[in-house]
């Protein structure tokens, strides 16, 4: 019966001590070099949004709670937020280690009037960037980090972080794009709501 990739790798560690110890240095790493690619792809991210939307000169700014809170805790969250009704266009990560991120609009304001400003929303990204979720309690429409080309959903898949890491630019005009586009059919109406 074959070994599975996980028994080669073990069985390799234990062949001798210079092996183990090189494993167990490697294992003492823990989370680090995860970590340090995903802080690197945000922060690359961020100059590419920027770039395209000059966040500085406009009502909207950057909510970087995906990087600047550690890992542990959920639902946060990294994309561009209208300052004074806080309504987002954000990834989220719904887990608390990355692996379940998604993509939308998202509101912590539940008003009265906001509900048909949720309703015509969810139906002009529906629209424009196909099927979505919502509009629910906290998100006026969201899809998974996935399109027909890639899936970014996991950030702890080890293809996906490989692929962060080395094709990072490649990955940034994926996933920026899809906010971009996100960002340009959501701002003309949330920014005429919040007049």
């Amino acid at each position: 019966m074959p070994m599975s990739e996980r028994e080669i790798i073990i069985e390799h560690a234990l062949e001798n001590e210079e092996n183990l110890a090189m494993v167990l240095d490697i294992i003492s790493v823990g989370y680090e070099p995860h970590q340090q690619i995903i802080e690197t792809f945000l922060k690359k991210l961020e100059v590419f949004i920027d770039k395209k939307l000059d966040i500085s000169q406009s009502q909207w700014k950057f909510n970087r709670e995906l990087y600047d809170n550690p890992p542990g805790s959920r639902y946060r969250k990294f994309g561009v937020s209208e300052k004074t009704k806080k309504i987002n266009v954000i990834l989220e990560d719904r887990s608390t280690y990355y692996s379940d991120l998604i993509i939308g609009v998202h509101s912590e304001y539940v008003e009265s009037q906001e509900h048909l400003l949720r309703k015509h929303l969810n139906r002009k990204l529906n629209k424009t960037l196909g099927k979505g979720n919502g509009p629910n309690h906290w998100w006026i429409w969201y899809q998974s980090l996935k399109s027909s080309n890639w899936d970014y959903t996991d950030w702890n898949n080890k293809d996906t972080l490989i692929k962060m890491h080395t094709e990072t630019d490649a990955v940034v005009q994926d996933i920026g794009k899809h906010l971009l586009r996100i960002i340009e059919v959501a701002r003309p109406v949330i920014e005429e709501w919040v007049k």
